[in-house]
């Protein structure tokens, strides 16, 4: 089962403010006078589309993980879905696992809809009631656990309505994508390589700059390190007008960062970015760590590193790929609140990356139309 088993440390974005999280509280007189409802979706209406085919009134509310239980695949009774062609997503108790999801805000008009969407009459799913945690407090949500569960793959086409590489706006919730262990022969037969960062290339528009391949892979930690700002024997960067990002052993801490799948073709280019022949920063395999599994990665480390807070404009495009992905929410309080060295001047490298955002979104908003 684990290879159906998705990453999803989830985080809303750009087109969701991140403070929908913050204000989770907000509205909760609907709640209070029955107006509207909780619903916890792992599966297929993680997509917002998706959910509002049948539910017109769902809104994102918050992003939150079910402790305790796991994501599987199956039928009912051994059923297969005339819809999905294949197993679909329910959850069961498994101590110590973990299932992120969306909580969505519905109006009790849409009530009747959702529990006929998940076949509650006849028996496929039940409704029950689960308490839900965000990184402020838990949530009683609305979800629905399979019956008689037969377990059986997903259809890719149920799984493409979860992956958040094939859907622009679902991406932009911080879906991790989940097929991490997908396309494992590219790696195996040397087309491929797993690429692990987390300063600015974080960001998908500044990543792709120069490595148009680069594609999101999942999100991972690397254990016992630390992350810190610097410059190569003090010289710096005349690109970011400060230090910029590195990391240092250091037992105990961790470093949450992103998995992208890229071609060798890429990968002078990445070097070249990292001023490796330069000795700026020398390339090194890591082993990161998802829910599910181990990953060998290539990152880079600075060399020579004398310590420098990084410019506003280097923390932001941190802080913006950080979001972008889906980084823990407590990770990302952590990188707002690095002190900076407070540069106010122009930088270049910044009006790249204001070209590359508008053009991502002028194709998200043709791709959703």
């Amino acid at each position: 089962m684990s290879l159906f088993h998705f990453l999803l440390f989830l985080v809303l974005i750009l087109l969701v403010p991140l403070s929908s999280e913050e204000s989770v509280m907000d509205n909760s007189s609907d709640r209070q006078n029955g107006s509207t409802f909780l619903y916890f979706a792992y599966g297929s209406n993680l997509l917002k589309e998706r959910l509002q085919l049948k539910n017109p009134s769902a809104t994102v509310y918050c992003v939150a993980k079910l402790k305790d239980y796991k994501l599987a695949f199956g039928n009912h009774k051994g059923l297969a879905s005339q819809r999905w062609h294949g197993g679909v997503g329910t959850i069961e108790h498994s101590p110590g696992d973990e299932v992120w999801g969306v909580v969505w805000r519905m109006n009790m008009s849409d009530l009747e809809s959702l529990d006929r969407q998940e076949n509650v009459k006849m028996g496929t799913y039940s409704p029950v009631e689960v308490n839900v945690a965000t990184s402020r407090q838990d949530l009683s949500c609305r979800t629905y656990i399979m019956n008689s569960c037969v377990y059986a793959p997903p259809s890719p086409q149920y799984l493409q309505v979860r992956s958040p590489a094939r859907f622009n706006k679902s991406q932009k919730y911080g879906f991790y994508q989940e097929s991490v262990m997908d396309n494992s022969s590219d790696r195996q037969n040397g087309s491929t390589f797993l690429y692990w960062q987390q300063p600015s290339n974080l960001l998908k528009e500044r990543l792709q700059l120069k490595n148009p391949s680069a594609t999101v892979y999942c999100v991972a930690k690397l254990k016992d390190y630390k992350l810190a700002f610097g410059n190569h024997k003090g010289l710096a960067s005349q690109r970011w007008h400060g230090g910029v990002g590195t990391i240092e052993h250091s037992p105990g801490d961790e470093v949450w960062g992103v998995v992208w799948r890229m071609n060798m073709s890429d990968l002078e280019s990445l070097d070249r970015q990292e001023n490796v022949k330069m000795g700026t920063y020398s390339p090194v395999e890591v082993n990161v760590a998802t829910s599910r599994q181990d990953l060998s990665c290539r990152t880079y480390i600075m060399n020579s590193c004398v310590y420098a807070p990084p410019s506003p404009q280097y923390l932001q495009v941190i802080v913006m790929g950080a979001e972008q992905n889906g980084l823990p929410e407590d990770y990302q309080d952590k990188l707002r609140s690095i002190q900076t060295n407070k540069y106010e001047g122009p930088l270049p490298v910044m009006k790249e990356l204001e070209k590359a955002l508008k053009k991502s979104k002028r194709k998200d908003r043709r791709d959703s139309v």
